[in-house]
């Protein structure tokens, strides 16, 4: 569980989130039947210090091919039932991940809030929204592109909405396993992650297929 802060009015400052597990990127065989990654959805939650609380408990994965996905929860020593009284009060991030049949990973990065039970807490004026990421493969020419930043600028079949900054796909960026493994000069497909970080700081992560023929 990675910890934000420990006041309200730090919030917007303090985080700047490093993904825990890395994934594996790269050219691989998978089916062409199904390149479309599931998705993950979970709200904030509010605990008091003398809760306890399955993290997997209001969880939902949804895919476009598989019916039922297993969700898993990837912070480090971190089990899915947990007891926040030895905690301090503040904001956490719960990172989840999901995979389907065909292999495509779904990520969610979740915030709850840990209070003391006398403690009045309003995050209705905090954005601590995520951002909605969504990705379709992408087929592409060797040739299309003279640099890996200029794909990444043009952010085909990619786009990032956020509930308070709204379109915010052009700040999404590739993560660096990912500018290191895409090759736009050589055939192939690869498995590329995006990501992208909303002016309060929320972090998000999709996959994309990128197809270059």
């Amino acid at each position: 569980m990675v910890k934000k802060g420990l006041q309200i009015a730090q919030i917007l400052n303090l985080l700047i989130f490093l993904s825990l597990v890395p994934l594996v990127h790269g050219q691989t065989q998978l089916s062409d039947e199904d390149l479309i990654a599931p998705i993950i959805y979970a709200p904030a939650r509010i605990f008091d210090k003398n809760q306890s609380y399955n993290l997997l408990e209001d969880i939902i994965a949804v895919d476009n091919s598989d019916q039922i996905l297993e969700v898993h929860v990837l912070n480090y020593d971190q089990p899915a039932h947990v007891s926040f009284e030895n905690y301090q009060t503040g904001i956490y991030f719960i990172e989840y991940m999901t995979q389907d049949e065909a292999g495509n990973i779904g990520r969610l990065i979740r915030p709850i809030y840990v209070k003391d039970v006398s403690e009045k807490v309003d995050l209705s004026a905090v954005d601590l929204g995520s951002p909605d990421l969504k990705t379709e493969p992408v087929t592409i020419k060797v040739g299309d592109y003279t640099s890996l930043a200029s794909f990444q600028s043009d952010h085909r079949n990619v786009s990032a909405i956020d509930q308070e900054d709204g379109d915010i796909t052009e700040m999404m960026g590739l993560t660096q396993d990912s500018l290191n493994s895409l090759n736009i000069f050589q055939p192939g497909r690869y498995l590329v992650e995006w990501y992208v970080v909303d002016q309060a700081n929320n972090p998000a992560y999709c996959q994309q297929w990128v197809i270059v023929e």
